[in-house]
């Protein structure tokens, strides 16, 4: 699907065909709008191809006179299951117009429909262009602060947790983290190319400074978060494990106390004479005596930590 759209009257508008000094955005092309996209406008088929493969790096580089650049984006990674996933995006810049290529709209493509690329008027090609990774930086930022708050649990639940479920959720993060640190990194080297390259005109080198920062930001972010994150499921990992032994120690002291007014009922179950047999009173008087020593039994176990992994280490 090709929509294309310009500013007029300061504001982004949708236009019936592709205009001069306009924005293309392109989703997921057929290959009859592939071959319309290079027949009629110029746009090298090795860009689309790039913006289309899902495992394309980020790059700047000079294509058949247009300057070729691919961004990886941030979206929602529900369908694999988990919190955000990256994908190509294709900028292409021609003589005449700016042209992005993409196979699934990310959130970028949205905020610069809702928020008109921040005033920044579609013929102005290069500073467009800048702000469309600018603001892809920033929604790397806001998309790391979620993640971080995922991995926020309550301190409580973590005290008690004896199952893997948090576990799963802390995973599913890190996997975010990791695309985004390879995508971050990626964009880094692409935007680092361009400050070095003469691809944009000397007035907007500001701006790509500030592209630069953001992105560099965002990538310290990242790293941080990732590592802050690893900590959380190896602390996180040795916590469910402590718990799940502590489970186990209280079920074995239960079952050892347990043990004693059991031997006892076996005993004054025999057919042979025995104590308090003919007095009216021996069953009461046997089952408060089995108690007793069990609960007696188990207060032994535990106030002497018998069973305490660290009293037999001393």
């Amino acid at each position: 699907m090709i929509f294309p759209f310009r500013t007029v009257d300061g504001a982004l508008t949708l236009r019936d065909h592709p205009e001069e000094g306009g924005w293309v955005h392109v989703l997921a092309p057929s290959d009859e709008e592939k071959e319309y996209l290079i027949q009629e406008h110029g746009i090298p088929r090795d860009c689309i191809e790039e913006a289309l493969d899902p495992d394309a790096l980020a790059r700047a580089r000079k294509l058949d006179g247009s300057l070729s650049i691919v961004l990886l984006c941030s979206r929602s990674g529900a369908e694999q299951s988990v919190p955000f996933v990256t994908q190509p995006l294709g900028i292409v810049l021609r003589e005449k117009m700016i042209v992005t290529i993409c196979s699934r709209d990310p959130e970028l493509i949205f905020d610069l429909l809702l928020e008109d690329a921040y005033a920044v008027p579609t013929y102005e090609r290069h500073r467009f262009c800048l702000m469309i990774l600018l603001q892809n930086a920033r929604i790397f930022k806001v998309h790391l602060g979620e993640i971080r708050e995922r991995g926020v649990l309550d301190e409580e639940v973590l005290t008690r947790a004896l199952t893997g479920t948090g576990l799963i959720d802390l995973l599913d993060g890190e996997r975010s983290l990791a695309y985004f640190v390879s995508a971050l990194g990626s964009n880094q080297e692409m935007v680092e190319a361009l400050r070095s390259s003469r691809y944009l005109e000397p007035e907007d080198r500001d701006l790509l400074e500030d592209v630069v920062h953001r992105n560099r930001e965002s990538l310290t972010v990242a790293n941080t978060t990732a590592k802050l994150h690893n900590d959380l499921i190896g602390g996180f990992t040795s916590l469910v494990s402590l718990n799940l032994n502590n489970l186990v120690r209280t079920l074995t002291e239960i079952t050892i106390a347990l043990s004693v007014p059991a031997i006892i009922g076996a005993l004054w179950g025999m057919e042979v004479s025995l104590p308090l047999k003919e007095h009216s009173l021996a069953f009461w008087v046997i089952l408060s005596l089995m108690g007793v020593l069990a609960v007696a039994t188990f207060v032994i176990i535990r106030a002497g930590e018998l069973l305490d992994p660290a009293r037999h280490r001393r």
